[in-house]
C-alpha cells in the first residue's frame, strides 16, 4: 500500500525549504528513492520557488514524479498562510494506492476533448466509481469549468472530484508546472487521481436560504435576466427587505445564488422549488459578479439555462462552523485530510482568517492537516455529481484507512 507524507516550509530560499522539506517527508517515507512521486504546493506569494523547490527535490529523489502549482494561500498547522512565500509538499510511495499525475495542456480544447484527455492522463490506472480525482484549474478559466464539469462523470465513469482554483501573483495566472526545470510549458491543468478512495469528500457551505427556489425565466451568457418573469433585482430588494429607492449594488458582494436544474417535468412548474435543507449539496453556488440596473439583470460566473431554479443565500457565521464541524467527523478514518477554504470564510465571515483552520485541526483529532485557500472550490455532492462551489469548505479524506506505517508531518515553519 502506498503511504502519504506532507511537509511545510516557509524559508525564504528554494534550496533552504527544499532540504527542510526533504529531510521531513524521508523521515516519515524513507530513503530518497523510496520517494515515488510528490506534487509541490507552493504560495502565490512565492512566485518562481515553487518550481525551484521542484527542480531541488527532483534532484534529490531521481526516481520520483513531481508537479505542483501556485494557490492563493495555504492551510497547515491550524492557521492560514497567505500573502508570503510558504511551499508545501505531498509525497507518496510506490504500492496499490500511489497517486497518479494528472497534466493536459488546456490551451484551445473543447470541453469533450479535455475531459477525455483528463481521463487518460493516468494511462496506468483506468478513472472509476472507486477512485478519487483531485483537480487544480487556472483561477482565470472558470467559465469553462462548468461545461467539464458537465461531462466529467460520463466520460469519468464516476470517480469522486475535489479540487481548488490555482493563481499566481496578484490574482494572475498560477505557476503550474510539470517535470521542473523542462521548457515549453504553459496553460497547464494539472492534479491527481488517487486509486481505491470512494467516498472520501465532504462539503461544508455556509450560507442559509433567503428566498424561494425560483424559475430561470429569461438569461442570456453569464447573466440571469428574470426569475418567474420579473428582474433579479427586485426579488432581491423583496428578500432582503430593501426599498424601491435603496441601491442594490452594496448587498451584491455578501450575496450568493444556489443554482439547481429545472424542475421535475411530471411534477409541473414551481412544484419541486422547496429543495429541503436537508440536501444541502444539491446545487452549485455562485458569487453575483454584476448588476445590469436597465434590466434588473444579475451576472453570474457561469451560465444557467432557462428553467433551472436559483435561490438567494446569504453567509451565516454560525451555520458554517457547525456544518465544518460536522463534516470533519463524518470524515473516514485517514492519515491526512486535505482541507480546501474559502478566502471569503475568513475576515469577512468569522473575524479571523485562521478560524476554520484552527476548527477542522482540532476536529481532526490528532490528523495532519493540509490544503489550499482558493476562491472558488470543486466537490462532488452525496450523488456523486461534480459540483462547482464557492463559499464552500471542501474536505477530502487522503490515504490509506488503515495505513500499513505511521504517517509524519512537518507543518512548521
Amino acid at each position: 500500500m502506498s503511504r502519504l507524507a506532507v511537509a511545510l516550509e516557509a524559508a525564504l530560499d528554494p534550496g533552504t525549504a527544499a532540504r527542510g522539506l526533504a529531510a521531513a517527508i524521508e523521515a516519515a517515507l524513507g530513503e530518497p528513492d523510496a520517494i515515488a512521486g510528490a506534487f509541490v504546493f507552493a504560495t502565490a506569494a512565492a512566485g518562481a520557488s515553487g518550481e525551484a523547490v521542484g527542480r531541488a527535490l527532483a534532484a534529490r529523489w531521481p526516481a520520483a514524479v513531481l508537479l505542483g502549482t501556485s494557490f492563493e494561500g495555504l492551510v497547515a498547522g491550524g492557521r492560514v498562510w497567505q500573502g508570503e512565500p510558504v511551499v508545501a509538499v505531498l509525497a507518496w510511495t510506490a504500492g496499490p494506492g500511489a497517486p497518479v499525475p494528472i497534466v493536459c495542456e488546456v490551451g484551445g480544447r473543447d470541453p469533450d476533448g479535455l475531459a477525455k484527455e483528463i481521463a487518460s492522463a493516468g494511462d496506468q490506472v483506468v478513472p472509476g466509481p472507486h477512485d478519487l480525482v483531485l483537480l487544480f484549474p487556472d483561477a482565470l478559466g472558470p467559465p469553462a469549468l462548468r461545461p467539464l464539469l458537465d461531462r466529467f462523470s460520463p466520460t469519468f465513469g464516476g470517480p469522486a472530484l475535489a479540487g481548488a482554483a490555482a493563481s499566481g501573483v496578484e490574482g494572475g495566472a498560477a505557476s503550474s508546472w510539470a517535470d521542473p526545470g523542462v521548457p515549453g510549458e504553459s496553460d497547464l491543468l494539472v492534479g491527481l487521481l488517487i486509486p481505491g478512495a470512494p467516498a472520501r469528500i465532504r462539503c461544508a457551505g455556509a450560507t442559509r436560504l433567503a428566498s424561494p427556489w425560483l424559475e430561470v425565466s429569461a438569461r442570456r451568457p453569464h447573466w440571469i435576466d428574470a426569475l418567474e418573469g420579473e428582474p433579479p433585482s427586485l426579488w432581491i430588494r423583496r428578500q432582503l427587505g430593501l426599498d424601491d429607492e435603496a441601491p442594490v449594488e452594496p448587498h451584491l458582494d455578501r450575496l450568493l445564488l444556489r443554482l439547481t436544474g429545472p424542475a421535475p417535468a411530471a411534477a409541473g412548474r414551481g412544484a419541486a422549488r422547496p429543495l429541503p435543507e436537508s440536501e444541502p449539496e444539491a446545487f452549485d453556488e455562485l458569487f453575483i459578479t454584476g448588476l445590469d440596473p436597465r434590466r434588473g439583470a444579475v451576472g453570474i460566473m457561469g451560465s444557467v439555462a432557462r428553467g433551472d431554479r436559483v435561490a438567494l443565500a446569504l453567509p451565516d457565521a454560525s451555520y458554517a462552523r457547525e456544518h465544518l464541524r460536522a463534516a470533519v467527523a463524518s470524515l473516514p478514518d485517514s492519515p491526512l485530510v486535505f482541507q480546501i477554504a474559502c478566502p471569503s470564510r475568513g475576515e469577512s465571515l468569522h473575524g479571523d482568517p485562521d478560524i476554520e483552520a484552527a476548527v477542522v485541526a482540532d476536529q481532526a483529532a490528532g490528523r495532519p492537516v493540509f490544503g489550499v485557500v482558493a476562491p472558488f472550490q470543486l466537490g462532488s455532492d452525496p450523488s456523486g455529481t461534480a459540483r462547482l462551489r464557492v463559499h464552500s469548505t471542501v474536505l477530502v479524506a487522503l490515504g490509506s484507512e488503515k495505513p500499513t506505517a505511521k504517517v509524519q508531518s512537518d507543518c512548521s515553519n
